[in-house]
């Protein structure tokens, strides 16, 4: 019985990239659990603004743009298999997600943002099992 990372290991690009945006994808993921989470939670409109990035807030990068999806995206680009390995999917969901969650705790609707949040986890647990596994 062979691992992933024996059969199909992430290529050298990417395992270079990784290492440089490690930390930031996991500052990132950090502030999806322990900021984004506890505010929906909450139902904290200003705290979920101030994760997702809203007009609201002047010109602001949603640090989850800025922490996971901007780094993830340069991962998918060195990764010449990024379409066929499911990561350009998975931030695309995550991205539709956290686009999705701003919508719904601008009407209030707090328990349909949580069930976006989900999606979103969902959507970072596939690229982010891909890559560990690898």
């Amino acid at each position: 019985f062979r691992s992933l990372a024996e059969v199909n290991p992430l290529p050298p690009p990417v395992v270079k990239d990784l290492e440089r945006a490690a930390p930031k994808i996991q500052g990132g993921v950090d502030w999806f659990y322990f900021e984004l989470l506890p505010a929906l939670q909450a139902q904290d409109l200003a705290n979920c603004r101030k994760s997702l990035g809203s007009g609201t807030q002047g010109a602001y990068v949603s640090p989850l743009e800025s922490e996971i999806v901007f780094p993830l995206n340069q991962l998918s680009s060195a990764n010449v298999e990024a379409d066929e390995d499911g990561w350009l999917t998975a931030i695309t969901d995550f991205q539709v997600a956290m686009s999705d969650i701003s919508d719904l705790v601008g009407s209030a609707e707090w328990v349909d943002a949580m069930k976006g949040w989900k999606r979103g986890k969902e959507a970072l647990n596939r690229i982010l099992k891909d890559i560990n596994d690898r």
